[in-house]
């Protein structure tokens, strides 16, 4: 049995904690804030084998200059913050190459077809029988052209086995009924679930980590530093050493590692959520207005809707204005949604530009194990990037191939 320490306390990092722990490791995990707060708290809860398509796919060079030029798009950039995001706009147009995108799918589609069997071994306890449903995911297009430019997606989605059915119209409606008039079909992703409250699932997860003997830990991490023997583990108070470190801070994980991170372009892509306490109508499934860039999600106090990504650092201010946009596009999408009360709110989702996160050591025989960058994913991977790290502490067989995942990729020229 190793000490170990995991840094972060959103879901990813309180899974790595679960299996570590699970694994016989001694573990502390470290949260400077709320489990399950910051991205773990706002996204839009969705766990799905169809996100195995990469947000860079070919041609998206050409629309980089509307993503700077046009505030109000589904993935903007403050035009101040572009000159510093050059490093990861590089590496983001280099991945929209067509074999890099088959290759950046595949590897999604074999980590997130083991996501849903991930959780199930760690959430088979009846205290989470109200924290996952298993309703499906739900993509209406309001026209035909709408959906005929979803084509690449379906495509990619086909390529790799990806279940999903298109529904007619009539079909839509009876899934949807409080949908606007006009929509022309849908997708629909039958085994897709979804989180009911994400940050009281982590906070579940928690709770059954500190029964098992795991320990938590509310210090703010400054630096990690490896040492030939140990990793210290640095903060204002003390300096602990540990056999081995997680790395799971979402987007402020390179803050923590110096050197040792530069070479990984990680991000924040700033996503808003409102939160709807009364929405007035039932949404069966979540649903996915890819053209908008939108999504809507039943949940646990109402009906969240989130989406709309901005590039604009850690400690910009949020601009509400999209938050508010964002809502009166979700009560034209579904006109008797009722807004009174409704809860704004902005977080950092941690971004890499290929769409897939760093799982692993940053180099051969460190102490380190990176699990960070898994972007809009991070509810449905991070079950499964909790065992591939647990499976790494404890030198047993990793449950997929992760060198699509490893932090060194970047350094590569091709």
């Amino acid at each position: 049995m190793s000490r170990v320490a995991v840094i972060g306390g959103g879901l990813v990092g309180v899974c790595c904690a679960v299996f570590a722990r699970r694994a016989g490791h001694d573990v502390d995990l470290f949260e400077r804030g709320d489990i399950g707060g910051g991205a773990s708290f706002g996204n839009a809860g969705i766990m799905s084998s169809g996100g195995c398509v990469p947000m860079a796919l070919p041609g998206v060079f050409k629309k980089l200059p509307k993503m700077l030029l046009a505030a109000n798009e589904p993935l903007s950039i403050r035009w101040s913050y572009a000159p510093k995001l050059l490093p990861w706009l590089s590496h983001f147009v280099r991945s929209a190459k067509p074999a890099r995108v088959e290759a950046t799918s595949k590897a999604l589609y074999r980590l997130q077809s083991a996501a849903h069997a991930a959780y199930d071994e760690i959430v088979e306890t009846s205290a989470f029988d109200s924290q996952i449903a298993s309703k499906g995911l739900l993509f209406p297009f309001s026209s035909k052209t709408a959906f005929e430019g979803s084509a690449r997606a379906r495509q990619i989605r086909t390529a790799r086995g990806v279940q999903f059915e298109v529904v007619d119209r009539e079909r839509l409606y009876e899934l949807a009924p409080d949908l606007a008039a006009g929509f022309y079909n849908g997708v629909l992703f039958g085994e897709a679930r979804h989180a009911l409250n994400p940050s009281r699932l982590a906070q579940k997860l928690t709770q059954d980590f500190s029964g098992s003997g795991g320990r938590v830990k509310r210090v703010a991490v400054q630096m990690v530093r490896e040492r030939q023997t140990v990793v210290d583990v640095v903060s204002a108070e003390e300096r602990r050493g540990y056999g081995s470190v997680v790395i799971a801070a979402g987007a402020w994980s390179r803050q923590l590692l110096g050197k040792e991170g530069a070479g990984v372009p990680l991000e924040s892509e700033r996503g808003y959520h409102v939160m709807l306490p009364n929405p007035g109508v039932i949404i069966p499934r979540p649903m996915i207005f890819s053209e908008f860039g939108l999504a809507v999600t039943p949940m646990q106090g109402g009906v969240r809707i989130s989406g709309l990504v901005e590039f604009a650092g850690l400690d910009a201010p949020p601009d509400f204005r999209k938050a508010d946009r964002m809502l009166h596009r979700a009560v034209d999408l579904i006109p008797n949604l009722k807004i009174a009360g409704a809860d704004y709110w902005m977080g950092h989702r941690p971004s890499l530009p290929d769409s897939m996160p760093v799982i692993g050591p940053p180099r051969s025989g460190s102490r380190l194990l990176f699990a960070f960058g898994h972007g809009h994913q991070g509810v449905g991977q991070a079950a499964i990037t909790g065992k591939i790290i647990a499976a790494l502490l404890s030198d047993a067989p990793l449950p997929l191939d992760i060198r699509p995942f490893s932090p060194v990729r970047f350094s590569r020229t091709t």
